[in-house]
Order: structure tokens, then sequence, then C-alpha cells
């Protein structure tokens, strides 16, 4: 991946914030509620250094993801993110 875009996506996702996240769920088809979305930025804030090509750390996320919001949700979010890795 182009480390600009891989800069900006890491930057991103550690800065978004709830009604950014809904708009790019409704953009992605992914029925997303605020509460979820609310519950996905506390997970990506508690990450110290998000890094997107670091795979043990996105196993970890969508693992919380479907802990603590949605199995369903967590599925969706990992073909998302592996869709955006290549």
């Amino acid at each position: 991946m182009n480390p600009f875009v891989q800069q900006f996506i890491n930057q991103k996702l550690k800065t978004i914030t709830v009604d950014e996240l809904l708009k790019h769920a409704k953009n992605y088809n992914i029925n997303l509620s605020q509460a979820e979305a609310a519950k996905i930025i506390t997970i990506l804030k508690a990450e110290k250094n998000i890094s997107i090509d670091n795979d043990e750390q996105h196993r970890n996320i969508i693992k919380k993801i479907g802990k603590e919001v949605n199995v369903n949700l967590a599925k969706k979010a990992n073909e998302l993110l592996r869709k955006f890795k290549k």
C-alpha cells in the first residue's frame, strides 16, 4: 500500500467521529446505529498507534468489535478493512 495512503487511513481511524463513521457505513451499505458507532470509536481510540498493515492489531480490533458491539458488524468491518489493505 502506498505509504501516504496508509498514513492517511491510520490517522483517519484515530480521529473519526460518530457522524463520519455513520456516513461511511451508509456508503458501504452497513447498518450501524449511533450507539454502535460510538462503541467502535471507543475501541479505535483505545489503540495507541493504529496501523492498517498490522495484522495482529487488525484481528484484535475486529475481535473487540465482535464482543462489544456485534459479531455480524465485526465481519463486515473485517471485509471492508481487507479491501482497503489490497
